[in-house]
């Protein structure tokens, strides 16, 4: 049975870390790499990347991709999440493997995944589908196209250091750490585990379905053109996780009036007040955001010094109002519409049996 085609929560997320340790010198002849070494597809790892695989609904003789993938461990199991990452529209595939020890498991892509090209990411995971340290997983792919090009990829391998696992606030989206960084910079990733709430996984869908680059550690949240990111200090900075996703909509909106995207430029209207008006029409649409999600009580922190300067611009034009409006409005529609959709039903997790 092809797996739901629809974008998986626990995989795509603004949070998610991949940090490697520095480079190190290649083993000796026959002995295993360093645990700490850089990635590489010739070591063991808890993270397996195969870089390409692709199949044909039609032709699966012509067009098929060979996927294996081993447990190396001779005394323990291993679970294993796959997702099938579309190289078209990032949206995923995903299922459960379950390998005994020093087990190999092979399928094709036309048998999981039919007429689709991108790329395979496998993570092992706990009996809960959280993130595991078990670094004995390897991999291949032989990738097979119509155009007659074939080859067989190792899989690129990520080594797990640590137990530490951050996890959002309704659980759905984890931080992958791969060198064992001190729990006091673990403590600045991310707001404390909280119950699951509605509104907060609604805006971390609106966050991870708009497919912004995120990141994490600066001194102040602001929205770049270039880079095209946008920046906001660490989750422990702020109040709460509501002021988090507020700060975090508010750039958002920002964010989607890039030159590739809405475009918005006032021209000579607003003149110097330019900048002043950008941020009231992100204030709008970030409240717009906030409402659809119910998170009514939310507020975005600090941003009572923009209100002098916001009514100054409405007092030089009285329709600047309306016309923020209708961009904040616009901003809105454009962000919503990306959405993550929510699963038809939640993933199957290995039995602890």
């Amino acid at each position: 049975m092809q797996p739901s085609r629809k974008l998986a929560l626990a995989l795509l997320a603004p949070l998610t870390l991949l940090v490697m340790t520095s480079a190190t010198l290649a083993a000796d002849p026959g002995l295993s790499f360093p645990i700490a070494s850089e990635v590489s597809d010739q070591k063991a790892g808890s993270l397996l990347i195969y870089n390409a695989y692709t199949s044909s609904q039609t032709t699966p003789g012509t067009q098929d991709s060979r996927v294996s993938i081993t447990n190396t461990s001779s005394t323990a199991a291993a679970f294993v999440h796959l997702f099938f990452v579309d190289g078209a529209t990032c949206s995923i595939a995903d299922s459960f493997l379950c390998l005994t020890a020093n087990e190999t498991s092979a399928f094709l892509a036309s048998d999981v995944d039919p007429g689709v090209s991108g790329y395979i990411v496998a993570l092992a995971v706990n009996f809960d589908g959280v993130p595991a340290v078990h670094n004995f997983l390897i991999g291949s792919v032989y990738v097979k196209y119509a155009s007659g090009h074939a080859g067989k990829l190792g899989a690129e391998a990520f080594t797990k250091l640590t137990d530490t696992n951050v996890l959002s606030t309704d659980g759905t989206l984890a931080a992958l750490f791969f060198d064992g960084l001190p729990l006091a910079v673990v403590d600045q990733l991310c707001y404390p585990i909280a119950p699951q709430s509605p509104p907060m996984e609604m805006a971390m869908r609106i966050l991870a379905g708009s497919q912004a680059t995120i990141r994490y550690g600066f001194e102040q949240a602001m929205c770049l053109t270039q880079p095209d990111e946008i920046r906001l200090p660490w989750p422990r900075r702020f109040t709460s996780g509501e002021a988090l996703v507020a700060t975090a909509l508010h750039e958002l909106v920002h964010w989607s009036g890039h030159p590739e995207r809405l475009h918005r430029a006032f021209g000579n209207r607003f003149g110097d007040a330019a900048y002043a008006f950008e941020e009231l029409v992100a204030e709008l649409g970030s409240a717009f955001l906030l409402g659809h999600c119910g998170l009514v009580d939310a507020t975005i922190e600090g941003h009572a010094a923009y209100l002098d300067s916001w009514l100054k611009v409405l007092r030089n034009d009285r329709t600047a109002i309306f016309t923020a409006a209708r961009h904040a409005g616009e901003a809105f529609e454009y962000i919503l519409v990306r959405e993550m959709p929510l699963l038809d039903t939640a993933p199957v997790l290995p039995s602890k049996e």
